[in-house]
């Protein structure tokens, strides 16, 4: 009798532990660190650990990448990341089954609506074709330059859907090949035909969108 109450009382302990350790995220990849809080409900964000997260909040995650100067001072560099979630009220644009055509829809809805936030706005992403994002099966790329602020900005952008919500990482990264006048005022120059330059994060954009984990 005493050796089954044991057992059970030991049953109930490793169960309590195994309960707690689910209730953390452990799996955080190598070189990562967590950007999302606990009381976000709709996914969990990890972006390389020498980024500084700026806000983290119950829907939205905002990070910056960190670079090392001399005398080992650490300023932040213009290239940011963040995370966002939509709701999707077109039933015919619900489930996984029409992702291009759903991702597609959202992108343009965010030209539509972006119209005035940016004085320019350059599409790099033919809408007319499926595109697929090279880091994971579930969601769809894209990437514009805009102008903001007086600087031009490449985005990568990717859509993941899932059941009725869009789940949005948007990276930004200044572009320094712009010309301006001796006014300080940007020069118009053969955009579709210019190199747009990602800097050196192509692998921090692969680790962050792979690594991203949906809830819902």
């Amino acid at each position: 009798m005493k050796r089954k109450i044991a057992f059970i009382i030991c049953s109930i302990l490793i169960l309590a532990v195994f309960m707690v350790g689910c209730g953390k995220e452990t799996d955080v990849p190598d070189g990562m660190k967590l950007a999302s809080n606990e009381e976000n409900k709709f996914y969990t964000m990890y972006v390389p650990e020498d980024w500084y997260v700026i806000e983290t909040g119950s829907n939205v995650t905002l990070a910056q990448a960190q670079s090392k100067q001399m005398g080992g001072t650490t300023s932040l560099e213009p290239v940011t990341v963040n995370a966002m979630i939509f709701g999707i009220s077109d039933p015919e644009l619900v489930g996984s089954e029409n992702i291009d055509k759903s991702c597609a829809e959202y992108y343009k809805t965010y030209q539509e609506q972006m119209a005035g936030t940016f004085k320019e706005f350059y599409n790099l992403t033919n809408l007319d074709e499926a595109h697929a994002s090279p880091y994971r099966e579930d969601a769809r790329a894209y990437s514009f330059v805009a102008l903001y602020n007086n600087i031009y900005y490449k985005y990568y952008m990717t859509v993941i859907v899932r059941g009725q919500t869009y789940y949005v990482i948007t990276f930004n990264f200044p572009q320094n090949n712009v010309e301006a006048d001796k006014d300080g005022n940007l020069i118009k120059t053969e955009y579709e035909k210019a190199e747009f330059d990602d800097g050196d994060y192509n692998d921090e954009i692969k680790d962050v969108v792979s690594s991203f984990k949906a809830k819902l």
